[in-house]
């Protein structure tokens, strides 16, 4: 599972980073699947902003690891699960939510057990 030939992490237009763009965009798609899968998972989502073609290449990539910092919104962990096509080699909730959400985890764990039954995976680690 790969992402698609097309895919490319940013665009080649003239802005400061050109060179860095222009090499990561020639890398084939099985190696630039493995840097984004060594990205923390909150650097590997924001991919999807660098170009309008990267949209969706942290999707398929194969292995992604799931270790959101404190008070990351648990919707964003939902939506982000759903989205992920690929085998999650870890998933770490460390005190997700605000504080004024205490219950929101809670109320989110059952649907990310249900997602993650799905996607393989291999380590999971839940703090509330």
């Amino acid at each position: 599972m790969t992402p698609s030939p097309g895919c490319k992490l940013w665009p080649s237009q003239g802005d400061a980073g050109t060179a860095a763009a222009a090499a990561l965009d020639s890398l084939p798609p099985e190696m630039l699947a493995d840097v984004i899968s060594r990205l923390p998972i909150r650097e590997t989502v924001r991919t999807s902003a660098l170009s309008h073609v990267s949209r969706s290449c942290w999707e398929s990539v194969p292995y992604l690891t799931f270790c959101w910092p404190r008070r990351t919104p648990p919707g964003a962990i939902s939506t982000a699960l759903r989205r992920y096509s690929g085998l999650v080699r870890n998933f770490t909730n460390l005190y997700i939510g605000e504080e004024e959400e205490e219950e929101a985890p809670f109320r989110y764990s059952d649907r990310w057990l249900l997602l993650l039954a799905g996607k393989g995976v291999q380590s999971l680690f839940l703090a509330f």
